[in-house]
């Protein structure tokens, strides 16, 4: 797959000298976007319900409909070659991808409300599934059937994350608690606190938080997520994008990454890459339009990238060297980290 036609030599990851490579553009919004698990297939999900599915190698698109709300999440079953996608209409589809033509394979109503929350274990034996509802929704990724459902938020699930290792599942709310579950029995066996997360004014009566997106580290040492790290009127989302980073082991809060300052909206699409450790998220808002690139336990990022338009995810290639990005105003721009 090549992704920079015009580069032979692909250089060693350093996020100093990201560049735009590739732009594709959409006639919406787009929403989150996901690689397959080889690289060749990046899929974007939109504000006018419809999943983009581009190939890199030809360009060529194809257009997937079934969903009646925004697309917000993708997963891949490598082991299927099966892209699942959650909307906001509360279903989640599985799609037959790549095919000739791809087609849906079956849906489901996962939540009763939007899905804000999606991901496949380690080993793609299951697919979590969270949102307005407040319940934690564990199914089958091969037949769809529910497995568990995991009350106890009292707040929107925003964010969940399986650990590497496969034996928990984290999940966040909009007020930033986080509860872990053990995935042999589905019960909660520890929680971490990330309300410093969660921003409220007492005078207007405004509140925004969550963590908008969760991520491991790829040794399982580091959870981090991202959204908002306070603001002076979350009622008019006048709020700062960040992140925050914990030792799993000890639970203990590492740092709060912040942005460069000043810029005021939320942070998406979290990650930490799974060579160089070091953490990467996009942000979106009145006037956040940066990639953002910290050491987990630095504050201040070591490096930003200014947008073209406010950010709604992001997403690393399979090669660890190249990153995509889901743009409000309809772009999706792929850069390469070197």
């Amino acid at each position: 797959m090549n992704v920079e036609s015009s580069v032979r030599d692909i250089p060693a990851v350093d996020p100093q000298k990201t560049r735009l490579v590739r732009e594709f553009t959409h006639s919406r919004a787009t929403a989150c976007c996901r690689f397959d698990s080889g690289g060749e297939w990046l899929f974007v999900g939109s504000e006018d319900n419809a999943i983009q599915a581009w190939n890199l190698e030809s360009g060529k698109k194809n257009i997937l409909t079934g969903h009646n709300s925004w697309v917000r999440g993708f997963v891949w079953l490598k082991s299927h070659c099966t892209l699942v996608s959650s909307g906001y209409d509360g279903r989640l589809i599985w799609w037959r991808l790549p095919g000739s033509p791809p087609g849906e394979v079956r849906r489901i109503q996962a939540q009763k409300g939007w899905v804000r929350a999606l991901s496949l274990s380690p080993d793609e034996r299951w697919i979590a599934t969270g949102g307005n509802d407040r319940v934690v929704r564990i199914w089958s990724s091969t037949e769809g059937s529910l497995v568990a459902e995991l009350p106890g938020h009292q707040h929107d699930v925003f964010s969940l994350a399986f650990h590497p290792h496969g034996q928990f599942l984290v999940s966040s709310d909009y007020i930033g608690v986080v509860k872990v579950w053990e995935t042999s029995s589905w019960k909660v066996v520890r929680g971490f606190d990330a309300h410093v997360m969660f921003a409220s004014n007492k005078s207007n009566r405004g509140t925004c938080g969550g963590l908008r997106s969760l991520a491991f580290s790829a040794n399982g040492q580091i959870l981090v997520g991202s959204g908002v790290v306070g603001g002076g009127d979350p009622l008019g989302q006048a709020v700062n994008p960040g992140a925050i980073t914990f030792d799993w082991q000890s639970g203990q809060q590492i740092a709060v990454l912040r942005s460069r300052g000043g810029e005021l909206g939320v942070c998406w699409g979290v990650q930490c890459h799974p060579d160089t450790g070091f953490v990467t998220a996009v942000s979106g808002g009145m006037s956040a339009k940066q990639l953002y690139f910290w050491n987990p336990r630095d504050e201040q990022p070591f490096h930003t990238v200014d947008l073209p338009s406010a950010a709604r995810d992001a997403v690393l290639h399979p090669d660890g060297l190249h990153l995509a990005i889901a743009l409000y105003d309809g772009r999706i721009q792929l850069y390469a980290l070197g």
